[in-house]
C-alpha cells in the first residue's frame, strides 16, 4: 500500500503557459498564485491535505485546469513503498524493507529523476514514483487532440416487446400448437379491426428505455448518474459506449421486432455514422455491472493481459513526444509496467496481486476485490471517455470513496470525461463529482452541477430532509415515495401535486439548466474533428457532392477542425499475430491451472479405452498366417470376417466416444462466453486472432486425450501392427477430434442457452453417426441423403480408419480380394488414396469453422432473457390490488423455537496462495458472542474477511485449514442440528430462474417449516 506523508512547506511550481485567458469574465487576481498558496501553507507547522485544500478553496479559481495543478502540486511528495525483497541480491530472503523517497530531491537527479547507485530494493519504489510524477506532468500537458466532448442530441432508445406472449413460459404455451392458436387469434383481432395488419406476423410494440435525452459532457469533468432501479442508467452508459444492440432499419425506418435508436451521439462533432474510421471502443471504455473474469488468472495477470491488449504493452500514447528524452521516459515506464502497477497499487490490490481472481467455483479474491479488478481492467486503456456502471457493488463506503476520488483526480489531471452510475453513494462520494444526471423512466429530470441540484428541486417544492443524504433524496423523488417530500407551498412553479417522471422532465426542459444544455449543443465544438472522407476528397479533388466541396475548401471550416488522432482510428493496439500469441499464452496458462479438468478428461478417456479394449481384447488378431498370400479356407474366411466386423465396430465406438465427450463439454463454453463478449466489445484483440489463438491452445489437451485413449485401444485390440498404420490411425483420430471440437464450439457460441446447445448438439451427433457409414452402409444410403454422408466428418474419418486398417499389411489376405474386399462389401470404395481424401476434407473443415467461430463471436450476442411481455395498465393495477389484499390479511403465524446464543472462540482460517504456494491467513483468532434477540453488524473493508468468517461459522468452507470453536447455547456446534436451526443469506444471488418470486419463497417454506403451519399449508 501507499503510505502518504506530507512534508512541511512543499513548494508549488506552476507553468504560466497553462493559464487559461479565454474567459474574459474572470479576473486574474481572483485566482491564487503559487506564491500565495505557499505563503499560506508555510504559516502552518504541519500542513495536511485538508489545509492545503482549504487554502486553494479560499482563493478558488474558476479555471479547473489551474486549480487542479495547485492540488496536484501539493499532493504526495513522499512514498513509503513496501515490497518483498526476496528477488533482491543484497537483501536477506523474505525480509521486508520500507523505503522513503522525496520527490523534491529528484529534481537534481539525472534522466527521470532517479539517482544511480541505490540499493535494488529502494530502486523499485523510486522508479515507480519518479516516473509516475513525470507521467502525470506530461499527461496534464498532453495535446488537446485527446480532449473529447460528448454531445447527446434528442437520443431515444426503444426495444421490442411481444404483445401477446405468455408472461410465464411453460411447456403448455411454448410449443407450435399454442403459437398457432395465437396466430389465429391475431387474425381474428385483425378482422375485428382490433389489430393492425403488420401485427399479425410481427406482434410487437416498442417500449421506450431512453426518451429524448440531451446532454453535453465536457472533458475534465466527472459525472454521476443517479436514478431508481429501471430508470435507464445502464442503457445511458451503454449508449455512450456504443454497446446497445440496435438496428436503424432500411432508410432509418423503425423495425417492429428490433431495438431502435433515434437522435445522435457526437464525439467532437462526429458520430460513428459520419466517419467509419472513428473507432468508438478506442475513445470510450465501459465497465459493466458484472464481474466476469478468467478465474484461474491472478490479479496481476488479468491487469497485464488488459494492458498488453488495450495499450499494446507500452506507453507510447502517454504524450511524451518523439524526443530522445520522451523515448527514454517511455522505455522506463514500459520496463516497470507503470500503468499496470499504479492501477494495482491505487486500487489497493497489491497484497493480492498473486491471487487468483476466482469465481463462484474457484477460490480467489473477495467479492469487493474482484469488483476492483473489473474497474482496473478497463482503466488500462486510458481512454478519454469512460463509463462505469454500478462500480460500488461489493465495495465498502470508504473504498468506493477512494476509488471515485482517484477517478476524479485522474480525470482532471488528464482532462478526460468520466461518467459513473451509482445506486446509493455516500455524501463523501457524492461530493467528489462535478455534475449529476438524474434519470426517471428514461427521462432526464436534472443535469447540472452538483452544488445546484438541491436548490433546483427545492424550487419545485421538494425540500431535502436534514437526516437524508442528497443521493438518496434524488433517487426517491421520481418514485411514489417522493410525494412525501413535496410541499406545494414551497414550489416556485405553481405545482399543486407530486410530479410524475414526465412532469419532472418537462420542468427540467423549461428550466435554465435545460436551456444551458440546448445552448451548449448548438455552440461550436471546442475540439472539432474533421471527417476523414473530407480530407481525402480535398487531397484528391474528387468531391462527392457540393456540400463536401464547400466544407473542404472553407478555410474557416478546416481551420477550426483537427484530424482524428491516429489512436482513435486504430481498432486494435496489436498486430494480428501478437494478439493471437497473447490469447494462446493466456489460454495455455488457464489450461495448465485447471488441473481438475485435465485429470478428469484423461481419466475419462483412459477408462473408455480400457473398457473398449478390455471387452474386445485381442479382437484384431486373425490367428491365421497370411504372409504367403490368399488362403482358400472357408472357415478361415468366416472367422476373419467376424473379426473384421468387430474391428469395424471398434472404429465406430472410438469416434462415437470422442464425439460424445465433445458434445457434453460444449455447454461449458457458455460459462466463458460473457468474458469473450467483454473483451471483443472493448477491442482487446481481433476476433479471428482470438479464435485461432484459443483453438491452438487446445492442442496440448487434445494431444493428451488422444494419446491416453487411442494408444490403448490400438494395442489392446491388436490392430494392424505397422508403424505407418499406427501413426496414420493417431493422425486420423486426432484430426477428427479437433474438427469436431471446433464444430461444437461454433454451436455453443451460436445458440442461446445450455439446454439448446445440448439438444442441438446431440441431434447433430445422431445424424453424424447414422450417416457415418456404420449404422447405414454408404452404398445403402438413399440418393437424397447422400449429401449428409459427404459433408459428414464422422463418415470421412470412418472411411479413413477402415482404409488404413484393411488395406495396409497382409493379415486380411484370407479374403480372395484381400482387405479391399471387406472394404467394398461395407460400401466403401477401396484404395489408399481415400485416406488422403479424408484429410483433404477434415483439415479445410477445421479451418472453415475456425473462421465461422470468429464471425459468430463478432456478430452474435446472447445477453440473457429480458422481460418478454408488456402488460395493460389496468391488469397491472388489478394485480397490485390483489397482492395488497393478500398482504392486508395479516396472517399471524407463531413459530415456536428455542432462542440460541452463538459464541465462537479463536476462529482462524488459513489457505495456500494461488500461485506461490505460500500460506495466507484470512482469519486470526477471532472471538465473538451473539446473544439471541439482538442484531450484530459485521463491518470491515473489502477483503477484511467478513464473508470468510460467516462461511466458517456456517460450515461452508470445504478447503483450507479451519481452527477454533463454535458453540450454540454452550453446546459444541454439530453439523446436522446447526443446519436445521440456522439460515445463511449468501453474497451471491443464485435462484432457479424459471420460478416466480412467490414460488421460490413458498418452495423454501415448505421445505424448512413444519407442514402444520398455516403459511405452508395454504398455497394460495
Amino acid at each position: 500500500n501507499f503510505a502518504c506523508i506530507y512534508p512541511k512547506s512543499p513548494k508549488v511550481k506552476m507553468d504560466d503557459d497553462r493559464q487559461d485567458t479565454s474567459n474574459e469574465d474572470i479576473d486574474p487576481q481572483d485566482n491564487p498564485t503559487a506564491e500565495e498558496v505557499n505563503e499560506d501553507i508555510d504559516q502552518k507547522d504541519d500542513p495536511d491535505i485538508e489545509e492545503i485544500q482549504k487554502t486553494v478553496d479560499r482563493r478558488k479559481s474558476q479555471r479547473p485546469d489551474r486549480l487542479n495543478s495547485l492540488i496536484q502540486a501539493k499532493r504526495v511528495s513522499t512514498l513509503s513503498f513496501y515490497r518483498k525483497a526476496g528477488e533482491d541480491e543484497d537483501v536477506e530472503q523474505g525480509s521486508t524493507r520500507k523505503i522513503t523517497f522525496d520527490v523534491a530531491d529528484s529534481e537534481e537527479k539525472n534522466g527521470l529523476g532517479i539517482e544511480t547507485g541505490e540499493k535494488p530494493t529502494q530502486r523499485r519504489g523510486e522508479d515507480l514514483l519518479s516516473v509516475h510524477r513525470r507521467f502525470s506532468e506530461y499527461t496534464r500537458n498532453v495535446s488537446n487532440k485527446r480532449f473529447v466532448q460528448v454531445r447527446m442530441e434528442n437520443f431515444s432508445y426503444s426495444v421490442p416487446v411481444p404483445t401477446d406472449r405468455p408472461h410465464i413460459p411453460t411447456v403448455r404455451n411454448q410449443n407450435i400448437f399454442y403459437s398457432s392458436y395465437l396466430f389465429l387469434r391475431r387474425i381474428k383481432d385483425y378482422c375485428k379491426s382490433k389489430r393492425k395488419g403488420n401485427e399479425i406476423f410481427v406482434p410487437y410494440t416498442h417500449a421506450t428505455i431512453l426518451n429524448n435525452v440531451s446532454l453535453c459532457l465536457s472533458p475534465g469533468n466527472a459525472y454521476l448518474v443517479l436514478g431508481p432501479p429501471g430508470c435507464g442508467k445502464t442503457t445511458l452508459l451503454k449508449a455512450i459506449a456504443g454497446r446497445l444492440p440496435h438496428s436503424d432499419g432500411l432508410q432509418h425506418k423503425e423495425l417492429a421486432n428490433k431495438p431502435y435508436i433515434t437522435g445522435k451521439i457526437k464525439f467532437n462533432g462526429l458520430t460513428v455514422q459520419d466517419d467509419p474510421n472513428l473507432v468508438l471502443p478506442s475513445i470510450v471504455s465501459y465497465v459493466g455491472q458484472y464481474d466476469v473474469h478468467a478465474p484461474y488468472l491472478t490479479v496481476e495477470e488479468t491487469f497485464g493481459f488488459a494492458f498488453d491488449c488495450l495499450a499494446g504493452g507500452n506507453h507510447t500514447n502517454a504524450g511524451m513526444g518523439n524526443s530522445k528524452e520522451g523515448a527514454k521516459e517511455v522505455a522506463a515506464m514500459d520496463k516497470i509496467r507503470l500503468t499496470e502497477n499504479l492501477t494495482i497499487e491505487g486500487l489497493d490490490l497489491a497484497h493480492v496481486r498473486g491471487t487468483f481472481v476466482g469465481n463462484d467455483d474457484v477460490r480467489g479474491v473477495s467479492g469487493g476485490q474482484r469488483r476492483r479488478v473489473t474497474i482496473g481492467e478497463m482503466m488500462m486503456a486510458n481512454n478519454p471517455v469512460a463509463c462505469a456502471d454500478e462500480i460500488s457493488t461489493g465495495l465498502d463506503a470508504a473504498a468506493t470513496c477512494d476509488i471515485i476520488r482517484s477517478i476524479v483526480t485522474f480525470s482532471k489531471a488528464a482532462m478526460t470525461t468520466r461518467i459513473v452510475a451509482l445506486l446509493q453513494p455516500g455524501p463523501e462520494t457524492f461530493s467528489q463529482f462535478d455534475g449529476v444526471i438524474v434519470l426517471a423512466k428514461g427521462n432526464v429530470i436534472y443535469s447540472g452541477p452538483i452544488d445546484d441540484v438541491v436548490e433546483y428541486f427545492s424550487d419545485l417544492g421538494y425540500e431535502l430532509p436534514a437526516t437524508m443524504d442528497v443521493a438518496d433524496f434524488l433517487q426517491l423523488l421520481p418514485t411514489e415515495d417522493g410525494a412525501a417530500y413535496f410541499d406545494h407551498t414551497r414550489s416556485k412553479r405553481g405545482a399543486i401535486e407530486h410530479y410524475t417522471p414526465e412532469g419532472f422532465a418537462e420542468a427540467f426542459q423549461k428550466s435554465s439548466f435545460g436551456q444551458n444544455i440546448r445552448d451548449e449543443l448548438t455552440a461550436p465544438h471546442p475540439h472539432t474533428w474533421i471527417k476523414s472522407k473530407t480530407l481525402l476528397q480535398k487531397a484528391t479533388g474528387a468531391f462527392v457532392d457540393e456540400e463536401s466541396k464547400k466544407e473542404a475548401n472553407s478555410e474557416q471550416s478546416l481551420g477550426s477542425k483537427e484530424k482524428i488522432p491516429k489512436e482513435f482510428r486504430l481498432p486494435h493496439k496489436n498486430s494480428f499475430f501478437r494478439s493471437m500469441v497473447l490469447n494462446f499464452n493466456r489460454y495455455i496458462i488457464l489450461w495448465k491451472r485447471d488441473k481438475g479438468f485435465i485429470i478428469g478428461k484423461l481419466a475419462e478417456n483412459f477408462a473408455m479405452a480400457s473398457s473398449i479394449g478390455g471387452i474386445l481384447f485381442n479382437g484384431g488378431n486373425i490367428g491365421i498366417d497370411t504372409s504367403e498370400g490368399f488362403i482358400n479356407d472357408p472357415d478361415a474366411v468366416d472367422t476373419t470376417f467376424e473379426k473384421s466386423l468387430a474391428i469395424y465396430g471398434v472404429f465406430f465406438l472410438a469416434l462415437w466416444h470422442l464425439s460424445q465427450g465433445t458434445t457434453i463439454n460444449a455447454s461449458d463454453e457458455l460459462a466463458v462466453r460473457t468474458i469473450n463478449y467483454k473483451h471483443i466489445d472493448a477491442n482487446f484483440f481481433q476476433t479471428a486472432s482470438f479464435a485461432i489463438g484459443r483453438t491452438l491452445s487446445t492442442l496440448p489437451q487434445k494431444t493428451l486425450e488422444i494419446m491416453i485413449f487411442a494408444i490403448p485401444v490400438y494395442f489392446l485390440f491388436n490392430l494392424n501392427r505397422t508403424a505407418a498404420g499406427f501413426f496414420i490411425f493417431l493422425a486420423i483420430v486426432f484430426t477428427y477430434n479437433f474438427a469436431i471440437y471446433i464444430f461444437y464450439s461454433v454451436l455453443s457460441n451460436l445458440l442461446p442457452d445450455k439446454g439448446t446447445v445440448q439438444g442441438v448438439g446431440i441431434t447433430f451427433l445422431l445424424l453424424m453417426a447414422q450417416f457415418g457409414g456404420f449404422i447405414v452402409y454408404p452404398d445403402a444410403i438413399p440418393v437424397w441423403y447422400e449429401w449428409l454422408y459427404w459433408i459428414n466428418p464422422f463418415g470421412w474419418s470412418m472411411q479413413a480408419l477402415v482404409a488404413n486398417e484393411f488395406q495396409t499389411g497382409t493379415k486380411y489376405n484370407v479374403f480372395p480380394g484381400g482387405g479391399a474386399q471387406f472394404v467394398t462389401e461395407k460400401g466403401f470404395k477401396p484404395g489408399g488414396v481415400r485416406i488422403s481424401y479424408s484429410f483433404a476434407f477434415l483439415l479445410p473443415f477445421t479451418v472453415l469453422f475456425v473462421f465461422v467461430l470468429a464471425i459468430v463471436l463478432k456478430y452474435v450476442r446472447h445477453l440473457g432473457k429480458q422481460n418478454s411481455t408488456i402488460k395493460d395498465e389496468e391488469i397491472y393495477k388489478s394485480e397490485i390490488e390483489e397482492s395488497g389484499n393478500i398482504a392486508s390479511q395479516n396472517f399471524v403465524t407463531h413459530l415456536p423455537f428455542i432462542p440460541v446464543d452463538l459464541t465462537f472462540k479463536n476462529i482462524s482460517y488459513e489457505v495456500v496462495t494461488s500461485t506461490t504456494g505460500e500460506s495466507l491467513k484470512i482469519l486470526t483468532n477471532v472471538n465473538g458472542f451473539m446473544k439471541a434477540g439482538r442484531m450484530c453488524a459485521l463491518v470491515g473493508s473489502s477483503g477484511a474477511g467478513k464473508t470468510t468468517l460467516m462461511d466458517v461459522i456456517s460450515l461452508r468452507k470445504t478447503s483450507g485449514i479451519v481452527g477454533g470453536e463454535v458453540h450454540l447455547n454452550g453446546f459444541p456446534q454439530e453439523r446436522e442440528s446447526f443446519l436445521r436451526c440456522a439460515a445463511y443469506v449468501e453474497q451471491f444471488d443464485i435462484q432457479s430462474p424459471e420460478l416466480t418470486v412467490r414460488e421460490t419463497v413458498l418452495f423454501s417454506a415448505k421445505l424448512r417449516l413444519d407442514p402444520s403451519i398455516e403459511a405452508t399449508a395454504n398455497s394460495a
